[in-house]
């Protein structure tokens, strides 16, 4: 019963987890186009081996469901200010100017230095590429 137990609950975190992966790509997509998607996949898998690799350590030190029902919950918490402050989070590395526009992808070998725009924040900037 136990193992149907952890399994349900990880089932449940994962499920958890993919929706909230798809609605992180969501959420940044107006501000960074659709190009996000690789970027947020790539942040989710490193976390994802970081909480395996430490939930594994942590589990054979304190081999209890309180400590897994504790992570839980802490996990939980921690997405709270994800949904109440997305927008503005967003909004503030949107203004940081650290894309190319799409014309100047192709020309980047010959062109090094890169005016970027940031029509969100309605200010321009200029970005040396190395």
């Amino acid at each position: 019963m136990r193992t149907y137990g952890v399994a349900v609950t990880v089932f449940g975190c994962g499920w958890v987890l993919m929706g909230l992966e798809i609605l992180g790509g969501r959420m940044l997509s107006p501000d960074f186009s659709s190009g996000v998607w690789g970027s947020v996949i790539s942040v989710f898998l490193a976390a994802l081996a970081t909480g395996y690799f430490v939930g594994g350590l942590l589990s054979q030190r304190f081999p209890h469901a309180l400590g897994l029902a504790i992570v839980i919950i802490i996990a939980a918490i921690w997405l709270i200010p994800v949904a109440i402050w997305h927008r503005q989070a967003s909004g503030w590395f949107a203004g940081l100017c650290l894309r190319r526009r799409p014309d100047q992808q192709a020309n980047r070998r010959v062109e090094r230095s890169v005016v970027c725009q940031c029509q969100r924040a309605k200010i321009s900037c200029g970005a040396v590429v190395a």
